[in-house]
C-alpha cells in the first residue's frame, strides 16, 4: 500500500495522577507534524508544506456512577505554538490558549460489558494574531462543539470504539 499524502505525525505524552476514584489530573505534552495540502486537485503541497504544533495542556477529570451508568467530565486548559517546517511563527495565529469542557455518558448494553458512549465538548480560544509586525491577543471565542456517540464492543483485554 502506497500513502501518498500522509496527514499528520502525533507524538503525545500523558501523565496521570489519580487522588481517588472520582478526581485525577493529567499532566500532558503533544508534538504534532502535519502536512499542508492544496485545496483543489491534484492537491500539490501548500506553501509552507509542514505545519507544526506543540501542545501543553493539563486535564482535572471528575468521574461519577449513577446506576450502571459512568459519567464523566473533564475540564482541559492547553497552551498551543504553531509554526512552519523552519520552525517560524505560523501566520496568522502562532500562539493559542484554548480550553476544553467535556461530559460523557457510558451507557452498558445488556449483561456485556459492551457500551454505548455519548460525549459532548466544547472548545473556547485567545489567539495570538500576527499583523505587519505587530501582534495582539484575540478575546475568548467560543470555536466548536464536539457532539458525539460511538459503541465500545470489548474483546477480552482489548476495546474498539465505533462512532461519529
Amino acid at each position: 500500500m502506497h500513502f501518498k499524502r500522509q496527514a499528520i505525525f502525533v507524538i503525545n505524552e500523558e501523565t496521570t495522577f489519580n487522588f481517588n476514584k472520582t478526581f485525577s489530573l493529567a499532566a500532558c505534552a503533544s508534538y504534532r507534524i502535519q502536512n499542508q495540502y492544496a485545496d483543489e486537485e491534484p492537491f500539490r503541497p501548500a506553501v509552507p508544506a509542514t505545519k507544526n504544533e506543540e501542545r501543553y495542556y493539563l486535564r482535572f477529570y471528575y468521574r461519577e456512577q449513577i446506576g450502571k451508568t459512568k459519567l464523566k467530565f473533564s475540564f482541559r486548559p492547553e497552551f498551543r505554538r504553531f509554526s512552519s517546517s523552519g520552525h517560524h511563527p505560523w501566520n496568522p495565529v502562532d500562539e493559542e490558549v484554548r480550553l476544553r469542557l467535556k461530559g460523557q455518558a457510558s451507557i452498558p448494553l445488556g449483561n456485556s460489558s459492551n457500551e454505548l458512549i455519548l460525549s459532548n465538548e466544547i472548545l473556547a480560544a485567545s489567539d495570538r494574531e500576527i499583523f505587519r509586525e505587530a501582534e495582539h491577543w484575540s478575546g475568548y471565542t467560543f470555536t466548536e462543539d464536539r457532539l458525539a456517540t460511538s459503541y465500545r464492543y470489548v474483546f477480552s483485554n482489548v476495546a474498539a470504539d465505533v462512532g461519529v
